[in-house]
């Protein structure tokens, strides 16, 4: 997850703070790049799924996840 707000160049580069921090250490210095990353993902609690709705058009759902570490 990004910690600060971040601007990228002109040319598409930017720094960027994350936390928790990579599994693997990257080269200092070199570009990281990603392409169509993922990450398995699990609910918080088993509860996250009991999302009551309200009568009307329109209902808000709100779901916590967290990374599934093997």
């Amino acid at each position: 997850m990004a910690t600060e707000r971040v601007v990228a160049s002109g040319t598409g580069t930017a720094t960027i703070p994350i936390a928790p921090p990579l599994r693997a250490a990257a080269p200092i210095g070199e570009p990281l790049v990603l392409s169509n990353p993922t990450v398995p993902m699990r609910l918080v609690s088993d509860d996250e799924s009991a999302n009551p709705t309200r009568p009307g058009r329109f209902t808000a759902i709100t779901a916590r996840f967290e990374e599934a570490l093997p």
